[in-house]
């Protein structure tokens, strides 16, 4: 089997791989899908994968690992150089970052294909803290060139987010975190999403 996969290779010498779970349009004729959330453990924290499809279109994915208790998501991706694209992703990876309260880093490709020309412009991305605005932080971002960008991330940042608002943490209020894992059950089991179903047969 041939899989859309990002390898994982640790300091310390381990290696995994994450398969694309969403494989995109086109992708189906040569991938199969993945089927496995991978996350790996770091000095700093845990780290999950995700790539492209499965970031801008699943955020079930961003939060099983978000409820697993990582700390950062990498999103390899490929967006091609179009009006309003880059606008559009960088919101859809501040949403990731905001709701999952979780850094997230997306690394683009850069630069001419056989059909099209890739935007560059990675970035690296983490939830607010309300303290100047609502907007999601942006933490690095590179030009539409090749070139690697870096950021002094502090996981303890997410710590002080969680305390503002108690998705992961209990609310003080209630006792209780906010999350409610059970309200999301039909998405899998309730007869409601009977269509659903029709067109994954």
């Amino acid at each position: 089997m041939i899989y859309n996969s990002a390898a994982i290779i640790t300091p310390q010498g381990g290696i995994d791989s994450y398969r694309k779970i969403h494989p995109y349009l086109p992708e189906n004729k040569w991938c199969a899908k993945g089927s496995r959330p991978v996350t790996f453990e770091t000095p700093w924290g845990l780290v999950g994968v995700g790539i492209c499809y499965d970031t801008y279109y699943f955020p079930e994915l961003a939060r099983i690992y978000a409820i697993k208790g990582a700390f950062l998501y990498l999103n390899p991706t490929v967006i091609s150089k179009k009006p309003g694209r880059l606008e559009y992703f960088k919101t859809l990876l501040g949403a990731r970052a905001q709701e999952n309260q979780m850094f997230v880093a997306s690394s683009n490709l850069v630069g001419k294909e056989v059909k099209t020309t890739n935007e560059g412009k990675s970035m690296i991305i983490g939830p607010c803290d309300f303290s100047v605005s609502a907007e999601p932080i942006l933490y690095a971002l590179s030009d539409a060139v090749d070139e690697m960008v870096t950021a002094t991330l502090n996981p303890r940042k997410l710590d002080e987010v969680r305390k503002i608002v108690p998705v992961f943490i209990k609310n003080p209020l209630t006792g209780t975190m906010d999350l409610r894992p059970e309200m999301y059950w039909p998405l899998v089991v309730h007869p409601e999403y009977k269509h659903l179903r029709h067109w994954r047969e």
